[in-house]
């Protein structure tokens, strides 16, 4: 498809960016023996309330077919845009997950430190960590999920508006590689668990809170 980069305004082929990284559908996929010669085939599973998805019978379906239905996927940046912004979730994800296939487990990071004052009996809920990471990028791959959502046109990023000085302000962080300083947009991460085992394989949808 050719047009404009939402990113640098190149005129240009655009790439069909993924809103949401990659490795996180992925992450959703599991293996089903589908058609006639029973060929083990990727299918992602969705619920939703969307009203858009109302004429739709939900449930499990084949790679893209989400992705394309929500608005996963949108021609949005060039190639060089794409590939810096490919080489930010690369990033996260090896420092999150290492290089292992899907499922995505994350990795143990960091040294445990002291439950917050006044949490006590609460260590296991609130296993908090001092982690060593490399803020520039990491803090560029959450800018640029944020930027990304809130440009898509897709329903699932239908409550993400970040009106026009943010969207503006964001873009020129990421066109300069700017992480920002640390209280431009700061990002609270929390690695979500039961009985040890993370959630990986679930994408809320953005709502405003």
């Amino acid at each position: 498809m050719i047009g404009s980069c939402k990113l640098c305004g190149s005129v240009g082929v655009l790439k069909e960016s993924h809103v949401i990284p990659d490795f996180y559908i992925r992450g959703l996929e599991h293996k089903r023996v589908t058609g006639k010669k029973g060929v083990s085939q990727p299918f992602s599973f969705v619920l939703s309330t969307l009203a858009d998805l109302a004429d739709e019978e939900g449930g499990a379906k084949q790679r893209g077919h989400w992705e394309k239905i929500l608005g996963m996927k949108e021609y949005l940046l060039c190639g060089k845009c794409e590939q810096e912004f490919s080489e930010y979730e690369s990033y996260a994800r090896l420092f999150l997950y290492g290089n292992t296939p899907p499922p995505l487990k994350k990795l143990p990071l960091g040294s445990r430190i002291a439950a917050p004052v006044g949490q006590a009996g609460l260590e296991d809920l609130l296993d908090v960590r001092k982690v060593i990471v490399d803020y520039k990028r990491l803090k560029l791959f959450q800018l640029s999920i944020l930027w990304r959502a809130g440009v898509a046109k897709g329903s699932f990023f239908e409550d993400v508006n970040l009106g026009s000085f943010h969207e503006m302000k964001l873009r020129n962080l990421l066109s300069t590689k700017n992480p920002g300083l640390d209280t431009d947009y700061a990002c609270l991460m929390v690695d979500l668990q039961h009985n040890g085992k993370g959630c990986e394989d679930w994408i809320e949808q953005a709502k405003r809170s």
